[in-house]
């Protein structure tokens, strides 16, 4: 009996221990606990910040992997091998000089923000393998889903997750089994943390994206051709669950060596955010076998992809889904997500290939090229025709590149440059290059009104294609008669059916003339010609017919040859026909010899004989007797002299005139051309529908409705006319700039001013981006017009450059948030204040913030951090209003020594150095119309301290972009430089000032605070430019001017500029 009560006492005790076991395990907060990370993380660890460390380990971010882990643990796959491969691969990325802040200067400021943001994955890897698998997840999200989106989608998650967990507790036999996950559903999620755990991971898929760009690309292009959805499932947490279950399960297999069949597109999806490359067998490929070569997959691990579903319109892998906690109220939104190029990121340069896409889209709704291929060898002719005219250019005018007559037209960063660079990258690149570059040119295709809409384009090849732009830069006359015979020549017209009208300039007027297309034999006309004469004699001559109107008007009745002009000597009256000049009713042309009256032809008959003459061409009249420019309306009937003598010529269209039924006369129609300064005419419409054919003219899907058939020019035309003996340099080079035109002449952006202003911006965009080396660009942007941009200048009058926008501050800042995110589209007037910008895995920031306060651009300048400031989204950095400065307290006076200036050039602020810090103001901003009622906002304004300390103590807060625009700064430079002199003035301190000026070192910051009067302060930071920085923006903060010195001071010329200051002495900053 003993025994057996004391066993149920032991029992009994046991149960104690156990449940008091159980209730400390309640009680302890697990969040807290820290796992060592796996040995395959450690490069990754060393290559991480202090600050992002800590908080990875013990921070919010630990305790927000631990949450999520142990949310999920249990539920989840075994991913040992894969989470050994990934370490691996983190870990290379992490370390690559690609992601390193590689400016010295920039690392100083931004210490605790710059690198690869690699929070998440060392949170993740050290709360344990169920944490692990929660970033890879994320990393899938922030592939498919923006920001905002993908935080809806773990709010979700995690809400369903919980009620499923509370749901199996509540209807367990042992509810205890689930003490465990009860405790970790009954944390707090807050849409902050998830945003905040979303957007490390979003930024790390940029960094390794980077990395790792050649595999990327091709992993981008596969994924377009994919055409594949995730799952199918409807509802959000089951369709997540199951893709992440999927990808985790395929994605180890693979590594171990299992080979793999692809039956959704979670797998790769998996592929391309954990930028793991397994060998590819692609059923549908020309070239099944796609090696990759990735080391940390087993050589057996290959995935087969053949399945792709019908019904999905678009090429990329696609995931819907039906978010409930997206908006504060109404029904669950779907969102479609897309893997591939249309939902990625392209450098500056890609970029390029895009915008060349959406110019060749309008270019094949006009029916003028079939492919991209035929598109890219008539962008090759462009851009050999114009090297070819600016070399011819500049040997007569200028060999400066740089200059307004230069090659600035076809600079990177110019907008036509842009795109004929894109077309030659098209052509010469390597294998996976090129299929990106044709990926992108494509995507752009897709996407033809991302400049503006087609309506408002030009005809094709810059508006070079439409006849009325082409004719007008060939300059004269004789060039357009020589293009439209070379163009009939080479599409075989017949040259007694057809004729050349062009209009010839003489004192100010246009007058009418003809030309034959080319010599043709001598006998009787073409029956269905437009001569209807016989005596055609042309001596294998081309013809040339002046126009001698028929207008009903009283006889001009001069005595004598007819005279624009009054000749008192010769006792000669001005002619009543002047200036347009005598018709063929004027005179009695049987008695009147026509080559000698003058009144013929405006008064300039016989100089232009004798010039067709010189031409070794026939010259001969023909009668107009109505013509008009709107071909649509008005006719044009014509009577051709033949001969070979213009004066008999004259009589017989006279005689003609004079019959009540003339048989000679035809009626011209347009064929093709320019009606106001040349082109082809014929007889009939049989004859009109014969040229179209014969000329191969393009059949558009639209064009505008006051446009003719005929005032465009096909492909093979258009290239044709890409020639030095038609177009005329100077004129061609101001087609594509505007920068010197004549008053008759209109540039490509005076009649399509938004279509120039978008290319004008992409360019802006190439001008400030190859200062930003490692940024990208979202290829979201294309669902925008960017002619609509806010920040793109209303208009392009005035520009000093015609090749790009000059963008203020406020209005770069403005692009890059567009084009970093795609969708922000910001009035520039709000950006004011705005310094830098934190986007991803991108820092933003103004120039002047990484520079010596001495330096001064041309214009302003942004430079790029790879690293993050830690918010979710896009985060618009702005100083507080009125910075505060330190007060100096009565216990500092024993530091106010104010020792006298010897001219040493030295730096006593090594300590001072300069941190970022964050107020708690941030304020949301809408960024697209259609975001107005979403929960999580994508872009917000974040107070930001930019603080100056000397060692650990606080002196200043800095608002640096304004105060180094105020007018108290100033820079002194010697007079020698201002002089173009090679030698300075050369006087040692000493000499220059000797006892002139009592001058002060401030050797410490309690001596610049502390505002006395009297001798001339110098601040000695020599060659320091954060200390010198931040001295010159307290100065302005305090209202007190300055001067910057150079690093080599020119101490006479220093002291005559200090001699010729009498009021508000300046602080010398050296």
């Amino acid at each position: 009996m003993a025994g057996t009560i004391g066993r149920v006492t032991a029992a009994a005790a046991a149960a104690y221990n156990e449940n008091q076991v159980s209730l400390i395990n309640l009680n302890f907060d697990f969040t807290l606990m820290k796992f060592e990370a796996p040995k395959e993380f450690g490069g990754l660890g060393s290559m991480m910040s202090w600050k992002r460390k800590t908080n990875a380990e013990s921070g919010a971010f630990h305790r927000t992997a631990r949450k999520l882990g142990a949310l999920f643990d249990g539920t989840l796959p075994d991913i040992q091998g894969l989470m050994k491969a990934y370490g691996v691969r983190v870990s290379e990325i992490a370390q690559s000089d690609k992601v390193k802040t590689k400016d010295t200067r920039a690392s100083e400021l931004f210490a605790n923000q710059v690198g690869a943001d690699s929070t998440s994955i060392w949170a993740a890897v050290t709360s344990g393998e169920a944490a692990v698998s929660v970033h890879l997840l994320a990393c899938m999200l922030a592939r498919v889903f923006p920001g905002p989106v993908a935080t809806s989608i773990w709010v979700e998650v995690v809400a369903e997750r919980k009620s499923q967990i509370q749901e199996k507790q509540k209807t367990a036999s042992y509810a205890s089994a689930y003490d465990a996950a009860s405790m970790a559903s009954k944390q707090d999620f807050s849409r902050d943390e998830l945003a905040e755990w979303d957007n490390s991971a979003r930024s790390w898929i940029q960094c390794g994206d980077q990395v790792m760009a050649k595999q990327h690309l091709a992993m981008m292009n596969m994924l377009d051709a994919a055409k594949i959805s995730v799952n199918s499932e409807t509802n959000t947490f089951k369709s997540v669950i199951t893709a992440w279950i999927d990808a985790l399960k395929a994605m180890s297999c693979l590594v171990s060596g299992t080979p793999q069949r692809v039956q959704n597109g979670a797998i790769l999806l998996g592929l391309s955010a954990w930028h793991l490359y397994p060998d590819l067998v692609l059923l549908s490929s020309a070239n099944p076998q796609v090696r990759q070569h990735d080391p940390l997959i087993n050589n057996l691990g290959v995935l087969t992809i053949g399945l792709e579903d019908l019904s999905l319109p678009h090429g990329p892998v696609t995931w819907s889904l039906p978010l409930a906690y997206m908006r504060y109220y109404g029904e669950p939104t779907l969102i479609t997500g897309f893997a591939g190029h249309s939902n990625s990121r392209v450098s500056i340069d890609q970029l390029a290939y895009i915008v060349m896409g959406s110019v060749i889209s309008a270019w094949e709704t006009a029916g003028f090229v079939k492919d991209i291929r035929s598109a890219v060898n008539i962008l090759h002719r462009l851009s050999d025709f114009l090297k070819a005219t600016w070399t011819q250019r500049a040997d007569a005018v200028s060999h400066d590149p740089q200059s307004p007559q230069g090659y600035q037209h076809l600079a990177k960063t110019s907008w036509l440059g842009q795109i004929l660079a894109a077309a030659d990258g098209y052509d010469f690149s390597d294998d996976v290059e090129r299929n990106t570059a044709m990926k992108l040119a494509s995507l752009g295709r897709r996407h033809p009104n991302f400049l503006c809409p087609q309506p408002i384009q030009p005809a094709p090849l810059f508006g070079l294609s439409k006849f009325s732009h082409a004719l007008e830069l060939m300059t004269d006359s004789e060039r357009r008669v020589s293009f439209l015979r070379q163009l009939a020549l080479s599409i075989g017209l017949e040259s007694n059916r057809y004729v050349i009208r062009y209009k010839n300039i003489v004192k100010g007027q246009a007058l009418d003339e003809y030309a034959t297309i080319q010599p043709f034999d001598q006998g009787p006309g073409h029956p269905e010609g437009f001569i209807k004469r016989n005596n055609i004699v042309t001596g294998g001559k081309n013809i040339r017919w002046l126009s001698i109107t028929g207008v009903n008007r009283d006889p001009c009745g001069c005595k004598g040859p007819c005279t624009s002009s009054v000749d008192t000597k010769q006792k000669r009256k001005l002619c009543k026909c002047a200036p347009k000049g005598c018709s063929l009713l004027c005179h009695d042309w049987k008695k009147t010899t026509p080559s000698k009256c003058s009144g013929l032809y405006c008064y300039n008959l016989a100089s232009r004989l004798a010039e067709i003459a010189s031409y070794n061409e026939q010259c001969l009249p023909v009668h107009q007797c109505s013509f008009g420019e709107d071909l649509k309306s008005k006719r044009e009937i014509c009577d051709f002299a033949t001969g070979n003598d213009f004066d008999a010529s004259v009589r017989d269209l006279y005689i003609a005139n004079q019959q009540r039924k003339p048989t000679t006369f035809v009626e011209l129609a347009f064929c093709a051309g320019d009606p106001k300064s040349a082109c082809i005419m014929t007889v009939g419409a049989n004859a009109v529908a014969e040229f179209h054919r014969l000329a191969g003219t393009p059949n558009p899907k639209t064009k505008p409705q006051d446009e003719q058939l005929g005032e465009r020019m096909g492909y093979k035309t258009t290239e044709m006319s890409l020639n030095q003996k038609y177009f005329n340099s100077v004129r061609l080079a101001d087609w594509f700039s505007g920068s010197r035109l004549t008053s008759s002449l209109v540039h490509l952006g005076s009649p399509f001013p938004a279509y120039v202003s978008s290319l004008m911006a992409c360019a802006s965009a190439a001008e400030i981006y190859k200062l930003l080396p490692g940024a990208t660009i979202s290829t979201t942007i294309l669902s925008q017009s960017i002619d609509q941009a806010l920040w793109v200048p209303p208009s392009t009058k005035g520009m000093r450059d015609p090749y790009r926008h000059q963008l203020s501050k406020a209005q770069t800042f403005a692009c890059i948030a567009m084009l970093d995110t795609g969708t922000s589209d910001f009035d520039p007037k709000g950006l004011n204040n705005v310094f830098a910008i934190s986007s991803g895995n991108s820092i933003y920031v103004g120039g002047p913030l990484l520079c010596d306060p001495y330096e001064i651009g041309e214009h302003f300048e942004v430079r790029h951090i790879a690293g993050n400031i830690g918010r979710p989204g896009l985060s618009l950095l702005v100083p507080p209003p009125n910075p505060k400065i330190r007060k100096l307290t009565p216990g500092t006076w024993n530091q106010l020594n104010y020792c006298p200036f010897d001219g040493k050039q030295e730096n006593s602020f090594s300590q001072t150095s300069i941190h970022l810090s964050f107020t708690a103001y941030e304020m949301a901003l809408q960024t697209t119309l259609t975001d107005q009622h979403i929960i999580d906002r994508p872009a917000r304004f974040i107070e930001t301290l930019v603080s100056v300390y000397e060692g650990e103590n606080w002196v200043a807060d800095l608002d640096i972009m304004s105060a180094l625009q105020s007018d108290l700064v100033s820079r002194f430079v010697c007079g020698s430089i201002t002089k173009g002199l090679e030698q300075g003035c050369g006087k040692a301190f000493g000499e220059a000032f000797g006892n002139v000026h009592a001058m002060v070192s401030i050797d410490n910051w309690e001596e610049f605070l502390e505002r006395s009067d009297g001798s001339d302060k110098v601040v000695r930071a020599h060659r320091n430019w954060l200390a010198r920085l931040a001295f010159a923006v307290t100065s302005v903060q305090q209202g007190r001017s300055l001067m910057l010195l150079p690093a080599d001071v020119c101490w006479s010329c220093l002291s005559r500029k200090m001699d010729d200051i009498t009021r508000r002495r300046p602080i010398l900053i050296l």
